[in-house]
């Protein structure tokens, strides 16, 4: 634990005082965080709820035979390819880090130049903890985050071809394009009407509705999908805590949203995800395995908290940045401690060679 807390306190003061930093130290820093964020994901032993499901895969690639419902071929090459060569399964989850933190480091330069400000929300938002555990997801959501740009440009076809190519690594990302495309459409209805329209429906089928109703949604999908229908006749969905930050940040869009659009228009496309994001949050309260694609989605609040916080007009803005830091820092914590994202207790390994 006392390795994230270092990690926190670091992005704290970093939040504090990097507008008074030059430039070049600014991007120096960065350097610096994105090697120790990388290296912390990158050699962690044990840690995380998938870690044994993810280093049996690796210990097993070359005699697993592929099949349609498991683990995804692309993914499986690189298992099988990176034992063949000798490395061990350490060595995977270090270029698997450094590969997701390069996409979301790099993708935050395309919405804002505080990147320092977003590595921040990235850690205290919990995205990056995220990434201990969904590790395939993960890396199709960093690509999805670094090229969401793409979309909002209306470059539809390269968008399409490097998201349909990680296809290969998660299949869930067909369900996200789907959605993704059903934002664009105009409708005469105002999103935030629509968004507590489909509020209310999802809670009335969490409160009223049986486990086969929501069943049924999957046998529409092909086999391969049908696999996330596994446990949703598990209630256990996820913990409430998980509503309070996006709680939060709902409320400011529905006092900001004129201001937002008129702030940046390409807001407008993550409004809506954002909505769609909290509505699947909610579900996932029940039905956890919703979250796997409300995940994709989270990456609207690296996007919309900076922008939000920048409409808050304040003389002592250095108040405003002190309250931040105490309010996400205590959140990451209290949400570490009370076991989420199963990162808690920390340890590590730095065997990157089978043979060692």
């Amino acid at each position: 634990m006392l390795i994230y807390i270092l990690i926190i306190l670091i992005l704290g003061l970093t939040y504090l005082f990097r507008k008074s930093l030059s430039k070049k130290l600014c991007n120096l820093i960065i350097i610096y965080i994105y090697i120790i964020l990388s290296i912390v994901g990158g050699i962690r032993y044990n840690v995380g709820t998938d870690f044994e499901l993810y280093e049996s895969i690796f210990n097993r690639s070359t005699t697993i035979v592929y099949s349609s419902d498991f683990v995804e071929a692309g993914y499986l090459y690189i298992n099988q390819v990176l034992f063949q060569l000798g490395f061990s399964f350490q060595f995977l989850l270090l270029i698997v880090s450094l590969f997701i933190n390069f996409n979301f480091i790099k993708g935050s330069k395309k919405y804002n130049d505080d990147v320092l400000g977003f590595l921040f929300f990235f850690v205290t938002t919990g995205i990056y903890f995220s990434s201990f555990n969904i590790m395939r997801q993960a890396i199709v959501i960093s690509v999805f985050f670094l090229c969401i740009n793409l979309f909002i440009n209306k470059k539809y076809l390269p968008f399409t071809l490097i998201m349909l190519s990680s296809y290969l690594i998660h299949r869930s990302i067909i369900i996200v394009l789907i959605i993704v495309f059903l934002c664009i459409i105009k409708t005469r209805i105002h999103p935030l009407r629509l968004f507590l329209t489909g509020l209310f429906i999802v809670l009335g089928i969490i409160n009223f509705s049986n486990n086969d109703l929501i069943m049924k949604l999957f046998f529409f999908l092909p086999d391969k999908y049908q696999i996330y229908s596994s446990s949703i006749g598990n209630l256990d969905g996820i913990n409430l805590i998980n509503l309070v930050l996006p709680t939060i940040i709902l409320l400011l869009i529905f006092i900001f949203y004129n201001k937002l659009i008129i702030k940046n228009n390409k807001n407008f496309i993550f409004i809506r995800l954002f909505l769609i994001y909290y509505i699947l949050l909610v579900f996932s309260t029940k039905y956890i395995d919703f979250y796997r694609v409300a995940a994709y989605f989270e990456i609207t609040l690296l996007v919309l908290i900076p922008q939000i916080l920048d409409l808050i007009k304040l003389k002592e803005k250095w108040f405003v940045d002190l309250v931040i830091v105490v309010l996400f820092s205590t959140y990451i914590i209290i949400k570490l401690l009370l076991g989420h994202y199963g990162v808690v207790p920390y340890d590590y390994n730095t065997n990157f060679l089978l043979n060692e």
